[in-house]
């Protein structure tokens, strides 16, 4: 079975990075059981800079195929930005981003390596986006 995919790819997304933060509590419902549980989402901002990540991929890449999403994958991030920034949560919106893109789930991303820089102006702010291809003799 022949593969025909990138071994390597690059892509950057300019501005600021947002990283995905924990989820909000939109008021407590009751389950059937009359268990309480809070209605959870993803703020308007977080999602448009998914969007945002997806976008910088797909007009450079084609949508990675069913079969070659269920492959293994390394994601290393470097992040220039100005302020605070949580790398974790930088991640995070990457990967929950690209899922269904790059890969079916993000459980086969086996490696990660996120570096940060701060950087003086806001024009230099954005992150570059490696993602390799783990090949089969090493898992």
């Amino acid at each position: 079975m022949k593969m025909n995919y990138v071994k390597e790819i690059f892509f950057s997304t300019p501005g600021h990075p947002i990283g995905k933060q924990d989820y909000r509590t939109a008021g407590i419902r009751y389950s059937k059981k009359g268990m309480p549980y809070g209605i959870r989402y993803t703020t308007q901002k977080v999602k448009d800079y998914m969007e945002k990540i997806r976008l910088c991929f797909v007009s450079k890449y084609k949508v990675f195929s069913k079969e070659e999403q269920r492959n293994r994958y390394k994601l290393t991030l470097f992040v220039d930005y100005i302020g605070r920034l949580d790398i974790d949560k930088i991640a995070n919106a990457y990967m929950d981003a690209l899922t269904k893109i790059v890969w079916a789930n993000d459980c086969y991303v086996d490696e990660l390596h996120v570096s940060k820089w701060r950087v003086k102006t806001p024009e230099q702010e954005k992150v570059i986006c490696c993602i390799e291809l783990i090949p089969y003799h090493y898992w």
